[in-house]
């Protein structure tokens, strides 16, 4: 039986997620890699996100500097 979730429902479970990764990380100490498109888990998980394009790995920087201003980062 499939099961619908609305947009308040999917939105909900998310920051569950992003609580539960963020405490993961923290007490245990562990690079984890969460791949996602939506720009607020980018800000409210990651110290580092890396954008992809085409396949490949592009620009590597500060969550923030990476999405606002891709062009200032450096590349690998």
């Amino acid at each position: 039986m499939a099961v619908g979730y609305s947009h308040g429902d999917a939105a909900n479970a998310l920051g569950v997620t992003r609580e539960a990764l963020v405490r993961v990380r923290d007490e245990m100490r562990v690079p984890i890699v969460y791949v996602t498109h939506m720009p607020e888990e980018v800000y409210a998980i990651a110290d580092v996100a890396v954008l992809i394009s085409n396949g490949r790995m592009g620009v590597v920087g500060h969550p923030r500097t990476v999405l606002e201003s891709p062009s200032e980062t450096s590349g690998p």
